[in-house]
């Protein structure tokens, strides 16, 4: 056992228990979301004592130099204290301005907040009540409007998707911390011809991106390949409309398999519409099975590995996953 002091209080981690789990199960109240780092919602304050790199891993330099953690990734060896962040350091408001719904389970949710984002970030989203968070991708363009768009899907019984399609209203407040996340355009990477990778609503993100690249490189060769379990897939008039906006834009929606092959209609799509991927940025986000299939058909096809971005969604439910799943 390892000696954790939490607000004058002491408590035993035991050997293989990560920090979250031994505040949870002492009562504590943190908030919390995917256990895997991704989320940062976890953040604790280190007082004193030593901790694993590991217990860092996507914080910034600023953050982590001030002595900052994320409570899921913290295995402590020795003793150590820490201290609660207060949610006001971390979050800002937030207010439902828009809601619409765009197929059977999918929803556009617009918020107006005082954020400013780049193009491929996510946001953390709390309501009231509710201890553990969700992480939605942004889907415009900070610089070009005055809201931020996400997508969103409603699983039933969902922990919070249910109350954002169904309950909140119009005018509502929920807070959200952000913006997170490293996914985005890479400049440096000089070609103008890009390939857009998405599984479900993994589209979200790549719809910013590519909306960023035309502001830089007009006209530039831009190629949407999306697959669902859905058989009406809800980007379809999604794209539509931006390509009324940009007639350069192409897209086509494939259905995933069965769980053997569930990538092969996309896979066979790229297949046939690109001799070669040479030459081509590719962005991929989805979940970690599609973009582990994605990077491997793509890289087959000639694009070196410096040029395929990926974006993982993964499970919200599983132990130790990280950003919930785009289906």
């Amino acid at each position: 056992m390892t000696k954790i002091l939490f607000k004058g209080a002491s408590l035993d981690c035991g050997a293989d228990q990560n920090l979250l789990d031994c505040l949870l199960d002492s009562g504590y109240a943190l908030p919390h979301g995917c256990r895997a780092g991704a989320c940062q919602s976890c953040l604790l304050q280190l007082k004193s004592g030593n901790i694993d790199k590991s217990a860092q891993t996507g914080l910034s330099i600023p953050d982590r130099n001030r002595g900052l953690l994320l409570a899921c990734q913290c295995y402590p060896t020795e003793t150590l204290e820490v201290s609660p962040i207060a949610a006001s350091a971390l979050r800002t408001n937030a207010t439902l301005i828009s809601r619409e719904q765009l197929s059977e389970s999918v929803y556009v949710l617009k918020l107006s907040s005082r954020i400013t984002w780049k193009a491929g970030q996510y946001i953390n989203l709390w309501l009231p009540g509710k201890e553990q968070t969700r992480s939605y991708s942004i889907a415009n363009l900070a610089s070009e409007d005055l809201y931020a768009e996400l997508h969103v899907r409603r699983h039933p019984g969902g922990y919070l998707s249910e109350a954002l399609t169904q309950e909140i209203n119009l005018g509502d407040s929920l807070q959200i911390q952000g913006p997170l996340g490293e996914f985005g355009h890479r400049s440096e990477l000089l070609d103008d011809k890009f390939l857009m990778l998405a599984e479900g609503t993994g589209l979200a993100p790549l719809l910013a991106i590519a909306r960023e690249i035309e502001g830089g490189l007009p006209g530039s060769q831009v190629d949407f390949l999306c697959t669902s379990r859905s058989h009406n897939y809800y980007g379809q008039p999604v794209l539509a409309q931006a390509r009324e906006r940009f007639s350069h834009w192409q897209y086509e929606s494939y259905r995933s398999g069965n769980d053997e092959a569930p990538y092969e209609e996309i896979t066979q799509g790229i297949r046939q519409r690109f001799a070669s991927l040479r030459g081509h940025n590719i962005y991929v986000c989805g979940s970690e099975e599609f973009v582990s299939a994605m990077k491997r058909c793509c890289f087959l096809a000639g694009a070196p590995s410096s040029q395929i971005i990926c974006e993982t969604f993964v499970d919200f439910t599983a132990p130790g996953q990280s950003r919930a799943q785009p289906m």
